[in-house]
């Protein structure tokens, strides 16, 4: 009987437990009704939302939880029971990651952002999960105001260039600081054979932080005149220990060709008498006549050279803790194939975050991070001006890539023959070299590198208010870089070698106090105090070697052995740099309203004399926080407009002292008169200076409705730089022009001599367009838009007539193709204007042409009406900077589902196609060329020997062979601007997030699966294969010299976490 009472009891318990009801109430917060809240059954996907009273009704079981969320709210539940209220006055709290809590890396410390008063943008970690990447520099492409990402280069593992509010210097390097965890990488004069940042694993960032006027970045004095990037990875927190998973598997293909003549087209150009007898051929060939008629496609020679690339990524990290022990630990891999064969880029990183409060006043730590990359890369995909230290391959002409000689291949030929074996196309007098298929299976250029990164800290808390943390961190890379080029024709195989060692330390203490004063605590005070030291070397060496005997066994770098091959060329480099500082920062906050920043940093530079070693760079900025006002705070109806409200201005200095180092070259035992010899790579200047650089800017923070849902930041900004340190003439050496005294070359020194300045504003608006509930499910939608304007000038030079002459080789001579002078922007692309194709006899003779010119030819305009085509008609043709560029990123998130479509662009940039000219040239007899060559100018001769162009509407010249005067293509000119503006849609994708209640079953906190495209469509006007364009300077910039195509690429992706 007492177990039949029991049970029963038990069951009306039960009964009464799960019995449905109906609770209804109001949500509200201080300023009244919360209309749009989420009011749901946890763990289910039953609910309402609020209506505009705030008001919500909802049948629920006694036992299940009641959650209430909104968009800037804390979340709450309510444990529904017997006892609860059928009737609920819910009022909601604000969340605590407010302005106030939210804290951002500042240099040499941390800073809550509502204490901020220079310009800084943030990308966090879910920014960075949304595109599958190589390197970080590529995931901020578009994504914050004020800052260039040029991604040139489709090649695994490259380099993009990154400008924050444009180009700080002339000849100099452009890049930004990037600070990772507190230690800045890519220490050194040489970049050891690779991307540095290709070796941080983007998976191991939780935050990027971009520093851009000289108020923030001053606190890094001579290092931070191109702006700062600082980089967080993932730390451990006080929970238990959580390992996470994610990975991606990826399908990568060329997203577009260029249009050559197929084989009929091709016979059919080549067999026209006016094309073969302007090459001085007296018939054409025979076989390409019997190609004419037959027809056919032939070889695609990019089809050859192009491949569908797969590649894949995986990540394991665990990260946990306790309030005493906080760690994170991750091991990954990723292998990328390139979409041109045999190109690929892989690489091994670990990476160990570890804190310890060791004692009550003492905390130590620990980062460090190892990477092991190796990556094949092709001959020419980054042609640079600088020596072949700078990476195989890099030298050279446009003319002798890869790509470019793909390009040219003839239709009527294949890379094999009937046997497999690879055909011999050319020789070094032709304009097509050599098979480049054969190169680039046989000759690919294999790069190997090691980085160790590493950073430990110890703080001591004197006080609550004082502390003093000192860190030593060290950047060590090592490289290597090898080429075996088989025999072609008369050509001897050839192997090249080089070897680097990069070695960056770095010694930082710092004295922190922070206190807050008053019976109010209205004022708070912060102060720093410090000292940094370090150094920075560099070495490498160079050799070749020749007349192997089997070129096969050559092939695979695994059988490589240079003991067995002759003698060739030996050279190297060494040097140093260093580098000692003082610094100081004072932070002062009254009330939360009026805040001001101060620092100041001396900077001594090995780089200079010593009367000139010291630098000093002072910044200065204050910030009203108008929303912290009363006219603001304590009205509630200002309240509902304006959320956040705070206005900028700061002035700040940073500087530059150069690479005038003059490391020691060693010079080559074959070239040298008297042996191999050592000498100064650069000429010294004890007269150099720093070069100065300060900027001015105003910002104003501003969001509107309630918790910021519309959020906007405008900053402008004047930025000069002055004493400008330069290559009196870059590629220029103090050396006799005797061959046998090359080991004497020594580049002339670098001077003082010019300034420039950058004028312009960015801005950036993020909105919450919706948050609402839809089918019970959650609805989101926010978009994120920058928009970026700069506008740069040159104001000096040596003299006003001076003129800084951006260069490259191309088709066997070197060319002026971009021109700097005062009062210009820098770079501009300086040659002959065109006024379409010489239509007859009449109009040749307007003028006095050059010699060879034709009826037929480009209409070269007399600039200066001097009634001659000459060096005086060269005038400024293009401008490769943009007006403005720009990004948008709209994420529509629906439970468990999201989509993200992330756009960017760039408006009013010019490129100068340089391929084209060599594609449309028809210079060069039976080579493949772009099919609008076949609609070149017809000219036809009349009995009295007068000419005209048949067909008159063409655009292109007629064909005219190099050795009888035509130079149409390479004459630098007009011709080949093109439009680069573009918008691209750079990522779509879309994610499934498996609900709580199946996780947890799992035993997991986490699992998603996402699926992304990236590179999807490109609209521009531009004709080339990319309309990005970077080249190695401000002074050569937007040069289109065939870079590696950018891929289209299917990113599949798994993220699970337990």
């Amino acid at each position: 009987m007492r177990r039949l009472l029991l049970s029963l009891t038990l069951l009306f318990a039960t009964i009464g437990l799960m019995a449905q009801r109906t609770i209804s109430g109001t949500v509200s917060d201080d300023l009244g009704p919360v209309p749009g809240a989420n009011v749901v059954i946890r763990g289910t996907t039953t609910g309402v939302a609020t209506d505009f009273d705030g008001k919500f009704s909802i049948s629920i079981s006694n036992g299940e939880v009641l959650q209430i969320s909104a968009m800037g709210y804390a979340t709450q539940t309510i444990t529904v029971g017997p006892k609860t209220p059928s009737t609920l006055n819910i009022k909601l709290k604000e969340e605590s990651t407010e302005l106030d809590d939210v804290v951002v890396e500042v240099g040499y410390g941390k800073m809550r952002k509502s204490d901020l008063t220079g310009s800084l943008s943030s990308v966090g970690e879910e920014a960075m999960k949304q595109m599958s990447t190589v390197s970080v520099d590529q995931a901020l492409q578009g994504r914050v105001s004020g800052v260039q990402v040029s991604a040139s280069s489709g090649q695994p593992g490259a380099e993009s260039s990154v400008r924050i509010r444009g180009t700080s210097t002339l000849t100099g390097n452009s890049q930004p600081l990037y600070v990772v965890d507190g230690m800045p990488i890519g220490g050194g004069k040489q970049s050891a054979g690779s991307n540095p940042l290709a070796s941080i694993n983007p998976a191991d960032i939780v935050s990027m932080e971009v520093l851009k006027d000289a108020s923030a970045t001053a606190i890094y004095g001579s290092r931070a005149a191109n702006g700062v990037i600082m980089i967080t990875t993932k730390k451990g927190g006080e929970e238990k220990a959580k390992v996470s998973y994610s990975g991606n598997f990826s399908v990568s293909s060329v997203s577009d060709k260029l249009d050559l003549m197929n084989l009929k087209e091709y016979a059919s150009f080549y067999t026209d008498k006016n094309v073969y007898g302007a090459f001085n051929q007296t018939a054409p060939d025979n076989e390409l006549v019997a190609a004419s008629q037959v027809g056919g496609m032939g070889t695609d020679w990019q089809d050859e050279l192009f491949q569908t690339a797969i590649s894949h990524s995986h990540q394991i990290s665990v990260a946990g803790g306790s309030k005493e022990t906080r760690f994170a630990f991750s091991l990954g891999y990723m292998k990328q194939n390139g979409v041109v064969i045999n190109t690929d880029f892989q690489r091994f990183n670990g990476r160990i975050n570890l804190e310890n409060q060791t004692k009550k006043w003492l905390r130590t730590g620990i980062s460090l991070a190892y990477s092991h990359i190796t990556q094949t890369k092709q001959r020419g995909f980054e042609l640079s001006d600088n020596n072949a230290l700078a990476g195989i391959g890099t030298g050279g002409s446009v003319d002798e890539q890869i790509y470019a000689q793909t390009l040219i291949s003839q239709p009527s030929t294949a890379p094999t023959d009937f046997d497999g074996e690879y055909t011999i196309l050319g020789s070094e007098k032709q304009a097509i070299k050599r098979n480049p298929i054969r190169d680039a299976n046989y000759s690919p250029i294999f790069v190997t590198k090691n980085n160790i990164l590493g950073n430990v800290f110890a703080t001591i808390d004197f006080t609550k208010d004082l502390s003093w943390r000192n860190e030593f961190g060290i950047d060590h890379t090592g490289a290597e870089e090898s080429e075996f080029t088989p025999t072609s024709g008369s050509q001897a195989n050839k192997q090249e070698f080089i070897e680097r060692d990069n070695m960056y330390w770095r010694y930082s203490s710092t004295l922190n106090y922070g206190t807050q004063l008053g019976e109010s605590k209205k004022h708070r005070f912060g102060a720093m105090l410090g000292y940094e030291a370090w150094k920075a070397s560099w070495s490498g060496s160079s050799f070749d070697k020749s007349d192997f005997l089997d070129d096969k066994l050559f092939i695979n770098k695994e059988y490589q052995n240079s003991g067995l091959g002759e003698d060739g060329t030996i050279s190297g480099y060494k040097g140093a740099q260093t580098m000692m500082s003082f610094f100081a920062r004072l932070n002062y906050n009254y009330d939360e309203r009026y805040l001001i920043t101060a620092t100041g940093r001396f900077d001594g530079s090995s780089t200079l004399a010593p009367e000139n070693r010291w630098g000093f760079f002072p910044s200065f900025a204050l910030a009203w926080r108008a929303d912290q006002e009363s006219f603001i705070k304590d009205n509630e109806n200002a309240k509902k407009v304006i959320s956040d409200l705070k206005v900028r201005l700061g002035y700040g200095q940073t500087g530059n002292a150069g690479s005038n180092t003059g490391f020691i070259n060693y010079y080559s035992l074959s070239n040298g008169a008297f042996g191999t010899g050592l000498n100064y790579g650069t000429w010294l200047n004890s007269d150099l200076i720093w070069e100065t650089n300060w900027q001015v800017n105003g910002g104003v923070d501003v969001g509107f409705l309630k918790n910021g849902r519309i959020s906007l930041t405008f900053d402008a900004f004047y930025k000069r730089n002055n004493d400008l340190i330069i290559t009196a003439e870059p590629g220029l050496t103090l050396a006799n022009s005797n061959a046998s005294d090359s080991y004497l070359y020594t580049n002339v020194p670098d001077i003082n001599a010019g300034s420039m300045q950058n004028v312009g504003f960015d801005i950036t608006l993020t909105t919450t367009n919706i948050d609402k509930k839809l089918g019970g499910e959650p609805f989101r939608w926010t978009t994120d838009l920058n928009f970026s304007l700069v506008r740069n000038k040159v104001l000096e030079l040596q003299n006003d007539s001076t003129a800084l002459e951006g260069k490259t080789y191309f088709k066997e001579s070197t060319r002026v193709y971009c021109k700097s002078v005062v009062g210009e922007a820098p770079g501009l692309f300086y040659g002959y204007k065109t006024d379409g194709i010489i239509q007859n006899t009449e109009e040749l003779k307007k003028v006095e042409r050059f010699a060879g010119t034709d009826v037929g030819d480009f209409n070269y305009v007399d600039i200066n009406s001097d009634g001659k085509i000459n060096d005086e008609d060269k005038t400024f043709i293009g401008d490769p900077n943009p007006d403005f560029t720009f990004g948008m990123n709209n994420t529509v998130s629906w439970g468990p589902w999201a989509l993200n479509v992330f756009i960017a662009g760039s408006y009013g940039n010019d490129v100068y196609n340089l391929l084209r000219s060599k594609l449309e040239g028809m210079d060069r007899y039976e080579i493949n060329q772009l099919n609008t060559v076949l609609d070149y100018a017809r000219v036809i001769t009349n009995e009295d020997g007068s000419k005209y162009v048949e067909n008159s509407n063409t655009n292109l010249p007629r064909p005219n062979s190099k050795a009888n005067g035509g130079d149409e293509a390479n004459t630098v000119s007009d011709r080949y601007i093109e439009d680069g503006s573009f918008l691209r849609i750079q990522n779509v994708g879309i994610s499934y997030t498996l609900p709580k209640r199946y996780t947890d079953k799992m035993h997991m906190s986490n699992f998603k699966v996402s699926f992304n495209v990236q590179n999807v469509a490109t609209f521009t006007g531009y004709s080339g294969m990319n309309p990005e364009v970077s080249n190695s300077s401000a002074i050569f910039q937007g040069v289109d010299l065939g870079g590696y195509p950018l891929p289209r690429q299917f990113v599949l992706g798994l993220n699970f976490d337990f």
